[in-house]
Formats: structure tokens, sequence, C-alpha cells
């Protein structure tokens, strides 16, 4: 409501102003014609009585008072429209986000990230600078056009439907011949961002084994294809825009000429016409303009409107994704789920969408408190997904989950997870300090120093940090903590897995990707927590699960077609 107000007074505004002018040039012309006509009567009216000269001077000041208040009220409805544009924005890719992360983590499993990134990011902020903010000042130059012609028509309507006719009908013309062409350019342009933008991210996040294996030239190819075909499209973009202005503007010259020239021959002296044509051509100022960058902001709007339908797409899929699992719409809500004694899988069925044969059939297990169990199997065994399950990223499509005799449900999820810790086989670090990568999350301001340390010194990495590291807790670890061993960084993710305290403890292959003197290492770290947690050890090979309590083999399901 603040934005229509603000556009309607604005374009009320843009009139008085160009009106303002009036009054000055017909006293400049002729005074007394214009002391005797009715609209100088009537602004006569207004004011003491003065002579020819104070009148001048004072319709000037008018004239400029009211042209600079049309210039900030235009100024202020620029930036009333962009702060709510770009409010629209950071709502938009905020909730965008939410939406993203509430989804089943199987989800995840079928999307391309960088596409993911592209939606929110690229496609996000492409919308609102390319046709949120155009729309809002479409709206804008509309109303300001409708006054300003209405004026036109009110001094000559003739002109003015003349005028309106001919402009109007040229910039309709070429805006609904090149509308094809600008959706064409938006499909293109789509598709060759989006195309850079994935092939970019899968360099930078591949680049060792695209180093090793000599594959960066592929790489920068297909870059550089899709950047090459950017150029012409980018290129055509203010042709399309902007060409029509060099068409009219000559046009719009031509008809104030020809205006003066049929007032001369109507036998008008130039004094008497001169005010009216003044106002003509302040209006056709400010007109002509308005209306070029009307086409030019339709025109814009027209080759990016495929980012519309991207966001649109995207939201009404997060929108019927949440209806048909209303779990993920649970946020913040916890209900009690303490455990104090064992956790059971009961006759646990899944399957993976498409999958053949299912992962895990009628599976049974229990897990006591304090108590190891290892888990080893083949690949394509189940390991990681009754990993999944426990950690309750996946729903069994069959049996249940119980933990203390209380079912795991949606709504119980945020408390059981604040009870593990999490080790994967490829640890995830932020390009961030030690002290973030194992709080993990935490404001820097909210780490528990000592719990970090204490953290560290669990995970065996205490000496390391605080004796190697010239900075300590605050060293940077690079992207993917790519300056530290491999060794180093699994015990920074078995740092990152204790600082919370958890009650159960997961390592998900943590080992396998180590040699066998580092695992031997990592593994004595592990083995000196026994007894203290719960833990769920997954691993290809006995030898990393020796010592555990209970040990489960899986085995690969195939049934019969």
């Amino acid at each position: 409501m603040l934005i229509a107000f603000v556009v309607f007074l604005n374009g009320f505004i843009q009139v008085i102003g160009v009106v303002s002018v009036f009054p000055f040039f017909a006293l400049a012309a002729n005074p007394g014609l214009f002391r005797q006509s009715y609209w100088g009567q009537i602004v006569l009216g207004w004011w003491p009585v003065m002579t020819d000269r104070q009148l001048l001077i004072a319709c000037g000041v008018v004239a400029l008072v009211s042209l600079l208040a049309a210039n900030l009220t235009a100024l202020f409805g620029e930036i009333i429209r962009s702060h709510y544009v770009f409010s629209f924005g950071h709502w938009l890719r905020c909730r965008m986000v939410a939406g993203i992360t509430a989804q089943p983590y199987g989800y995840f499993l079928t999307q391309n990230s960088s596409g993911l990134l592209q939606k929110v990011l690229n496609d996000t902020l492409n919308f609102i600078q390319n046709v949120f903010m155009p729309l809002t000042d479409v709206l804008s130059r509309f109303v300001t056009l409708v006054f300003l012609v209405g004026i036109v028509c009110f001094l000559q309507p003739g002109i003015a439907l003349v005028a309106v006719m001919i402009l109007g009908g040229v910039y309709a013309l070429i805006f609904f011949w090149i509308r094809p062409k600008a959706q064409s350019i938006g499909r293109d342009l789509q598709a060759h961002n989006r195309g850079q933008f994935i092939t970019a991210q899968q360099l930078m996040s591949g680049i060792k084994p695209i180093l090793i294996h000599g594959k960066k030239d592929h790489f920068i190819g297909e870059i550089q294809q899709h950047s090459a075909k950017l150029v012409p499209l980018y290129a055509w973009q203010p042709v399309y825009s902007s060409g029509p202005k060099y068409i009219i503007e000559p046009l719009l010259f031509g008809s104030m000429i020809g205006c003066v020239l049929l007032l001369a021959l109507q036998g008008k002296p130039l004094s008497t016409v001169l005010p009216t044509l003044v106002v003509l051509a302040f209006a056709g100022y400010r007109i002509m303009p308005t209306i070029q960058l009307l086409y030019m902001q339709l025109a814009q709007i027209t080759t990016w409107a495929y980012t519309l339908a991207e966001i649109e797409k995207e939201l009404c899929t997060l929108s019927l994704m949440k209806k048909s699992t209303p779990e993920v719409l649970i946020k913040d809500s916890v209900e009690p789920l303490l455990f104090k004694q064992k956790i059971t899988l009961e006759n646990i069925y899944f399957s993976y969408p498409g999958a053949k044969n299912p992962v895990l059939t009628e599976f049974n297990l229990t897990i006591f408190q304090n108590r190891s169990i290892g888990i080893v199997g083949t690949t394509g065994s189940g390991k990681s997904t009754l990993v999944d399950l426990i950690l309750g990223l996946h729903r069994p499509q069959g049996g249940k989950m119980l933990v203390d005799g209380v079912e795991l449900t949606p709504p119980r999820l945020a408390a059981w997870r604040a009870q593990i810790g999490y080790v994967p086989q490829d640890i995830f670090l932020l390009d961030d300090t030690i002290a973030a990568n194992i709080a993990f999350g935490v404001p820097l301001e909210k780490i528990d120093k000592v719990q970090l340390r204490n953290a560290a010194d669990a995970a065996k990495i205490l000496y390391f940090i605080e004796n190697e590291l010239p900075l300590g807790f605050d060293a940077v670890v690079g992207e993917r903590g790519v300056r530290l061993s491999g060794g180093q960084r699994q015990r920074i993710g078995l740092a990152r897995a204790l600082y919370h305290k958890p009650k159960i403890l997961i390592l998900d292959e943590a080992t396998s990707a180590l040699d066998q003197e580092t695992e031997a290492e990592v593994m004595k770290t592990i083995k000196s927590l026994h007894g203290n947690l719960t833990m769920l050890i997954i691993a290809h090979r006995l030898s990393t699960i020796e010592g555990c309590d209970e040990i489960i083999k899986l085995h690969s399901q195939v049934l019969p077609a």
C-alpha cells in the first residue's frame, strides 16, 4: 500500500512540476495576455498584487521549487521501491533456503547441488534485479505517463491523440515483434548461465583429481563454450531494449516542428503559443524517456521471465513435498526423547525409489546403552542406509525404530539427533578456524573453550593443535581442510562429534580412507571411549571393529524378479 501511494504521489507531483513552468513562460512571453486569461486570473487570485517583474520572479521560484520537489519525490520513490524490492528478495532467498533444507534427506540424493545454488542465489538475484524491480518501476512510470498525457490532452487534445497513437503504436509494434526474440534470449541465458555455474563449481570442487588426470582443459573448454555463447546474448539485449528510441527521437522532434508550423499556419502569434509549446516540449521531455524506459523494462522482464518460472517451479515443488511429507514442516518442535537403555529397530523395510531390490527387509537390531556395535558388510549391503535410518535422515517404509520403547517420530528427531555424535568417512570441514570446525555451527562468541579443549584432547589432537599450529585453535584449515592430513581431518571430525557430549557415537566408515598406521592411531583413540558411549562402528574390514561388544554382518539383498 505504501508503494502504491508513493507511485501515485510521484505521478501527481511530476504533473505539478510540468504545469508549474506554464505561468512563468506565459508571463515572459506576454504579461498582459496572461493577466487577462482564464488561468492567469486563477493563478493571480492566489497571490497578492504584484508588478509584472515581481510576478515573473515569483513564478520562476515556484517553477524551480516544483521541479525540485518532483525530482526529490521521484528519488524518494526510488529509495522506497528499492528497499521494498530487495527486502522481498531477502525474504524469497531465505524462504527458498529454508524450504530446500527442510526437505527429507532423500530429496538431496536426486538433486544437483549446483542447480540448487543457481536457483537460490543467481535466479533470485536476477529475478529481483531484472523482473521485480522493473515491474515496480513499470507501475510508477505508467502512472506518471497517464498524468502527463492527461496534461497534454488538456492543452492540445488533437496533438495528444496523434502523439499517443504514433508513439504508442510504434512501441507496441516493436515490443510484440521482439518479444519472441527476447524470450528466446532468456531461455538461452538460463541454459548457459546454469551450465557455466555447474561446470565452474565442479572444476573448483574436484580440482585435485582434475589436475592429476590432466582434465583441466576439458572443464575450462566447457566453461569457455558457455561463456562464449553468453556474449552475443548479452550484446543483443540493449539492442532490443534501447533500439526503438533511435527511431522515436527524430519522430518526436519532427512532431514538435510540425506543431510549430501548424500553429504558425493558423496565423497565431508566436507569443501566444510559446507557453503552450514550452509545456508541450517539457511534457514531451518527460514523456519520451518515460515511454522508452517503460518499453525497456517490459523487454527486460520478458527476457528474464524464466527466473520467475524457475523460482515458481521450485517453490511449488517444495510446497507439494511439504503436503506429501508433513513432517518436514515441523520446526523447533521438540518432544522429549532421552536414551537411557536401548535402541530397537523392529522389522525395518527400506528401498530407494526406482531400485529393483530393497536395501533392508525385515531387519531387526537392538543396541544397548554404552555398548559398542560393529557393523560390516560388502558395498551395497546397506551399512550407510542403516546409519541414515538411525540418524533419522530416512524414514523406514516398514517397521519402526524405538528409543527406550518410544517410537522415533518427526517431532522427536531434534531431541534424538542432539544426543548423537556422527563421524563420516569424508569429513566436511569449513574454510575456517580449528575452533569453528570443532564447535561447528556455534557462533564464535558462544564457543565453550573448556569443552573445546576437552573434545580435542579426547580425540587425541590437542597436542597437534597447541604445539604444532602457531595460531592454535585459531588456525585456518583451508577449504575442505586441504592444509590437514587425512588422520588430522578425521580427528577434527571426531572432536566435533564429541564437543556436544553425545550419548551415541556413530562412525560411518570413518577410517576406511586412511592408511593402516593412521587408522590404527584413530581407532586407538576411538577404543579409549569404549564403555563411556554407545558406539556404532561401520566398516569394511573386520580388523577395524576388533574389540566391539557385538558384530553385525550385512549382506546385499537380491530378491527374485
